[in-house]
C-alpha cells in the first residue's frame, strides 16, 4: 500500500509496548491523613502518571509507568505510608484523645452550623480548664457568637 502525502500505513510502524499499568485498593484510615497528596508525591517524583481518589472504604490508586519503577512506588506505598490519624465524631472525644496523647497534636476538624457550635466551644473551655495544650479546633461554620461568648469569655473568636 504506498503512502499517500503525510498518510503512512499502519502496519509499517512499530507498535509500542504497552505500558504497564497498577492498581491499588487501600482499605483502613487514609482520610485526613495526607494520604492521597503522599500517593501524589512519590507519583511525581518517579514520573509516574495515573489518579488516586477516595472511597468510603478507602483509597483507590491507578499508576502507569516501567514495571520497575511501579514496584518501587509499591514499595514506598507500603514502607514510608503517613501514620494513621483517629476519627472521632464529636469535641468532646477529640479532648480525650489528647489527654491520652500528650505527646500528639490533636486536630478537631468542625464542621455544622448553630447547633454543632456549643459543643466545639465547651470543647474548647473544658480543654482551657484541663491544661490541654495539645488540642485545638478548626473550625468550619457560620459564625456563631452567642456560644463562643458564654463558653469561652476571654477569647471569643473572630
Amino acid at each position: 500500500m504506498p503512502a499517500h502525502g503525510n498518510l503512512h500505513p499502519l502496519a509499517a510502524r512499530a507498535r509500542p509496548e504497552p505500558v504497564p499499568r497498577l492498581s491499588v485498593q487501600v482499605q483502613g484510615v487514609v482520610q485526613g491523613v495526607g494520604f492521597r497528596p503522599f500517593v501524589y508525591r512519590i507519583a511525581l517524583a518517579r514520573g509516574l502518571v495515573g489518579w488516586v481518589r477516595n472511597r468510603p472504604d478507602g483509597v483507590e490508586i491507578e499508576v502507569q509507568g516501567a514495571q520497575g519503577i511501579l514496584d518501587d512506588f509499591l514499595r514506598v506505598l507500603k514502607d514510608e505510608k503517613p501514620s494513621p490519624a483517629r476519627i472521632v465524631y464529636s469535641p468532646l472525644d477529640a479532648l480525650t484523645v489528647a489527654e491520652q496523647n500528650p505527646d500528639k497534636e490533636v486536630v478537631f476538624f468542625a464542621v455544622g452550623f448553630e447547633t454543632t457550635a456549643p459543643s466545639n466551644a465547651m470543647a474548647v473551655s473544658q480543654a482551657r480548664k484541663r491544661g490541654l495544650k495539645n488540642f485545638s479546633i478548626l473550625v468550619s461554620t457560620c459564625w456563631c457568637r452567642p456560644p463562643w461568648k458564654r463558653s469561652c469569655p476571654r477569647r471569643a473568636p473572630r
